[in-house]
């Protein structure tokens, strides 16, 4: 599937500032990045996303303090187990109602490495292993990951740790 620079650039931006907000604890940082990608691209799905994350669309995402799993009280939840993890992990998450899920992996610097689901799922629990592989089939180096499912205008993501 070809990206346009756009797309990526925009993609790029967020997955920082997740990485700020959520692995660094830098929310003002964070808060600079999704403001910029709501304002350089107001009509990309991710702009969404970045309102979400600064509570704009009345649902917020956020990490447990002890550990990678988002829980909301509309029922939509997401965590992966185990973690830290070698060689894989499974995404284990809860949907309210059918809709369209999207499932993507990125690497500590916010690109993506995989887009593990991107279909429509009924109502109920899911889960989906990553093998810690790229969109290209190799392995990934041990590190900081983070999981992002969106569903329903809703996002939540998640950290992971692979350790080989």
């Amino acid at each position: 599937e070809k990206v346009g620079k756009s797309q990526l650039a925009c993609e790029v931006l967020y997955g920082k500032g997740i990485i700020y907000k959520y692995y660094v604890k830098d929310e003002k940082q964070a808060e600079e990045m999704f403001k910029q990608v709501i304002d350089q691209y107001p009509d990309n799905p991710t702009a969404l996303s970045a309102k979400a994350e600064l509570g704009e669309s009345g649902e917020e995402g956020y990490f447990a303090s002890d550990s990678s799993a988002v829980v909301e009280s509309s029922g939509f939840e997401v965590q992966n187990y185990p973690n830290p993890f070698n060689p894989e992990t499974t995404i284990r998450y809860t949907l309210p109602e059918t809709g369209r899920v999207v499932l993507k992996i990125y690497e500590l610097r916010g690109r993506e490495v995989v887009t593990l689901l991107n279909a429509a799922q009924p109502a109920g629990t899911h889960t989906v292993t990553w093998n810690s592989r790229d969109r290209l089939g190799r392995q990934v180096a041990s590190g900081v990951y983070f999981y992002r499912l969106q569903f329903g205008g809703q996002v939540k993501s998640g950290k992971m740790i692979l350790m080989r």
